[in-house]
């Protein structure tokens, strides 16, 4: 069953984002992952648990959860951490 990956973003420096944006699509490949949409924050339709609104969200798709768990402790993602933590905030959600 595929496992879709949600990124809530919330961005901290537009140029480490750039940095980090333009070396993670290389990270899916390995897994079987692809991203299958970004896009920037629109607004709520709903908000009952009171979610802090992101900036942006990334959705990836792997071939299923334990493609999508590798990919996240896998040392191509991993290495990328650094520059993450310097672009945003992140809260990763899998689905599958």
């Amino acid at each position: 069953m595929p496992c879709h990956v949600i990124g809530l973003i919330h961005l901290n420096d537009p140029a480490a984002f750039a940095e980090y944006r333009n070396a993670v699509a290389a990270t899916l490949t390995p897994y079987g992952g692809e991203a299958v949409a970004r896009a920037d924050f629109a607004g709520f339709l709903f908000n009952e648990r009171a979610m802090a609104a992101p900036d942006a969200l990334a959705l990836l798709r792997f071939p299923d959860t334990a493609s999508a768990k590798a990919w996240a402790d896998g040392p191509e993602y991993q290495a990328l951490l650094e520059v993450r933590g310097r672009a945003m905030d992140l809260n990763l959600l899998a689905f599958g």
